[in-house]
């Protein structure tokens, strides 16, 4: 029951191999980074990685930096649920078998008096 098309691998691994975090966004206006625009920024020298030339708002600079520790989240918190579903599942199956062994043995309904008494 896993969706082909979100590969949780190689989105874990494209952030895994992407330069460290944190992240930063630096707007125009609101810090001493030299120059118009909108930019991302990373480690403690606030190497550039991405500039106000693909950026269309502030907004966009903000997703960016935070997408650096977003994804590895959003990547746990994925395959902690599957978990949980697949636990789940295995326990509907386990009691499926139970009541299915069970049927063969006619076990009386709750309420329902057996005939001749």
């Amino acid at each position: 029951m896993t969706d082909p098309t979100l590969d949780l691998d190689a989105i874990e691994a494209r952030a895994t191999e992407a330069t460290p975090g944190p992240w930063r966004p630096i707007i125009y206006g609101e810090s001493d980074f030299d120059g118009p625009g909108r930019y991302v920024s990373f480690g403690p020298d606030a190497t550039c990685i991405s500039d106000s030339t693909s950026m269309d708002s502030d907004e966009d600079a903000v997703f960016i930096a935070a997408a650096r520790t977003d994804v590895p989240a959003l990547v746990a918190e994925v395959r902690r649920l599957r978990a949980q579903r697949d636990a789940a599942l295995a326990l509907c199956d386990a009691r499926q078998r139970y009541i299915d062994e069970d049927e063969s043995d006619s076990l009386p309904v709750v309420g329902v008096q057996p005939e001749g008494n």
